[in-house]
């Protein structure tokens, strides 16, 4: 096994995308080179003989060291292409140990990984397969689900495709982005909309929405697709208890309109409790991926990082 790091000017595209590509079960979007251009300002990867499997690396800088990180945006990467096992990935996160003194790496579901060599923590997500009929989908959801889903119709409520991305990352801002702990900065708001914008062109994204009969927008949702997959990248909603319903009928919708397809529906994030709950409320089944952080950094800059994470 041949193991290269390659800074992005050095990346063959075409073999890149091919190897992405060569593997629909871990397939992703977000790991295609053009999808990586526009979400990050810096990306290198360490490639396994000649592109048979890739694993991306996100960077930054802080402090004057580089460091590898999981975007907000770019959800499903970790290892592409040709899977390997748990022993060869400890070989490949070695050697770019030697590169990297700090790597925080968020890994697909099904990668074998040697949980004990590394600090890891679980992250939650779920799937929901849409090749049955809505009757069937719909009859896996909570009762509690079907109850709002059926008084989120009495709400006034409009389906619309091609609802505008300001407003439904203003819905977001305005709202749950208002809490601190989310996390997101004005400059995370503008590269969302430079990305959507991006994905637009090539037609990789659907932007729904759920208006009232004043056409103010109440809840919307980005989704991209590709691979015969739908990823719930974002959303924004009201939350005052007038509107809490907006989300149960633009998902109720959003499950309708491609039941029957051979596609499914992947959600990231759902690591808080209640969001979790919302989502398995749908019929979704559970998926765990890995987090997995390697720091081999000196005294000071540990010091200068513990710092930094009690500031945000």
């Amino acid at each position: 096994m041949k193991i290269t790091y390659l800074h992005r000017k050095e990346i063959d595209e075409d073999k890149w995308n091919a190897c992405i590509e060569s593997n629909l079960e871990t397939a992703s979007l977000s790991a295609m080179s053009w999808y990586l251009d526009a979400c990050c300002i810096n990306w290198g990867a360490l490639v396994i003989d000649d592109y048979r499997t890739v694993i991306p690396l996100p960077l930054r800088k802080k402090f004057g060291i580089e460091y590898v990180y999981p975007p907000f945006f770019a959800p499903r990467l970790g290892v592409l292409g040709e899977k390997i096992t748990a022993s060869e990935l400890d070989t490949v996160l070695h050697f770019a140990s030697k590169h990297f003194k700090y790597m925080d790496i968020l890994f697909s579901p099904d990668t074998d990984i040697n949980t004990s060599n590394y600090q890891c923590f679980t992250h939650r997500a779920c799937i929901l397969d849409l090749q049955n009929s809505y009757d069937v989908l719909h009859k896996n959801y909570h009762k509690k689900h079907i109850y709002n889903c059926k008084r989120s119709q009495e709400g006034h409520l409009t389906f619309v495709q091609n609802a505008d991305i300001d407003d439904v990352i203003s819905l977001f801002s305005r709202n749950m982005g208002a809490n601190k702990q989310v996390g997101y900065k004005a400059k995370d708001y503008r590269e969302l909309k430079n990305l959507i914008v991006f994905l637009q062109k090539k037609n990789a994204v659907e932007i729904i929405g759920a208006e009232d009969n004043e056409k103010r927008l109440r809840a919307g949702a980005f989704f991209t697709h590709r691979f015969g997959k739908y990823n719930f990248l974002f959303s924004g909603r009201e939350q005052t208890k007038i509107q809490n319903r907006s989300m149960y009928f633009l998902l109720d919708n959003f499950i309708r309109r491609h039941a029957q397809s051979a596609l499914c529906l992947q959600i990231n994030g759902s690591n808080n409790d209640q969001l979790a709950k919302f989502y398995a409320g749908f019929g979704t089944q559970p998926q765990q991926s890995r987090q997995l952080i390697t720091e081999n950094l000196p005294h000071f800059f540990k010091k200068m990082l513990f710092i930094y994470r009690k500031m945000r």
